[in-house]
């Protein structure tokens, strides 16, 4: 018995599952990842074959599926490419489905797109999403956005984006989680709190010194701290005015504090409180949260090493804060 023809099928999952007659186009992986452009316009006339080929490449690398058994007897598993197959976090949204006669039509169709991709990692990251962030508390307010009647469209790519950021921090404390899982140490909140934290751009960071150390030697330490002396941070921290002091001291007690900052300043060649804020995030001792605009950011201590060591700071350096008796909880970071 002949297979059948997948007329009116152009979903990759479905035409392997079902048995269809399938012409083996997966060598269009390899190309994919061999042309390594950020983006890539793939023009073809209608019904031929762009939404299978696009599927096709959202079942082979998306890393919520276990596609090995579609993929099965196909030519991309016979290359070295095999290995990459649902390696990488994927966002899908088609526009096929997208027929409207007027332009706000159009636009409530694409919205109910990026809305059911965001319940989709609503539902797959909600134990990460229930971490308190900023990042986090953004995903809700544009999940709320997209939820009601009238989103203006201009919403539409800085919701994305967020998806984006969200998806990618996500995988990236599930790199941190193999690789401790690798060596026989769990990723729980204690190792949270101690080397997580980092916002570079709009990647969600922990300490890669410090994680190795701790899934190296399994007992949690300050080992990034102790890789520098720090003589310019605790020389410029030593000169500082009480404006730095009142808002570090908010600093080390959990909160996100708005300061004016340049990070392309050296301090040791201007001295002023903008590049002692810049010197402080360049060194790892604070991470950025947001950029308010480009002299004002928000700012945080990202987590319980860097907190260690500006209470030992404090101490030694500083006697009208520990005068003061500041309570610092390690379990706000």
């Amino acid at each position: 018995m002949k297979r059948p023809l997948p007329i009116g099928t152009d979903d990759f999952e479905r035409v392997r599952k079902s048995g269809y007659y399938y012409v083996d186009k997966t060598m269009m992986i390899k190309d994919f990842i061999e042309m390594q452009d950020e983006v890539a316009l793939i023009a073809r006339p209608r019904r031929f074959g762009k939404t299978l080929n696009m599927t096709m490449l959202r079942n082979f690398f998306d890393i919520t599926k276990d596609s090995r058994k579609l993929f099965e007897g196909l030519a991309i598993m016979d290359t070295d490419y095999a290995e990459r197959i649902n390696t990488s976090p994927v966002i899908y949204l088609t526009f096929k489905d997208c027929k409207a006669t007027t332009a706000p039509e159009l636009l409530e169709f694409l919205k109910q797109e990026l809305y059911r991709e965001y319940l989709i990692y609503e539902k797959l990251l909600k134990e990460y999403l229930e971490q308190v962030s900023y990042e986090n508390e953004d995903f809700y307010t544009m999940l709320e956005t997209l939820r009601v009647p009238g989103t203006p469209s201009s919403q539409f790519v800085s919701a994305l984006q967020k998806l984006t950021q969200i998806v990618k921090a996500y995988y990236n404390e599930d790199e941190t989680r193999t690789l401790l899982e690798y060596y026989g140490v769990a990723l729980d909140d204690a190792v949270r709190q101690m080397y997580d934290g980092y916002q570079i751009g709009d990647l969600h960071v922990y300490n890669p010194w410090s994680i190795i150390n701790y899934a190296k030697k399994k007992t949690m330490d300050n080992y990034w701290v102790k890789t520098s002396a720090n003589f310019l941070v605790k020389e410029g921290m030593g000169k500082a005015d009480r404006n730095f002091w009142d808002k570090f001291e908010r600093l080390i007690t959990g909160e996100v504090v708005e300061v004016w900052i340049t990070l392309d300043t050296s301090f040791a060649e201007r001295e002023s409180l903008y590049s002692l804020w810049g010197l402080l995030v360049n060194a790892g001792y604070l991470t950025v949260v947001k950029r308010v605009d480009n002299q004002t950011a928000l700012i945080k201590v990202p987590n319980g090493e860097v907190l260690s060591e500006f209470q030992m700071l404090i101490t030694k350096k500083v006697p009208s804060a520990r005068a003061q008796g500041k309570n610092i909880d390690r379990s706000q970071f």
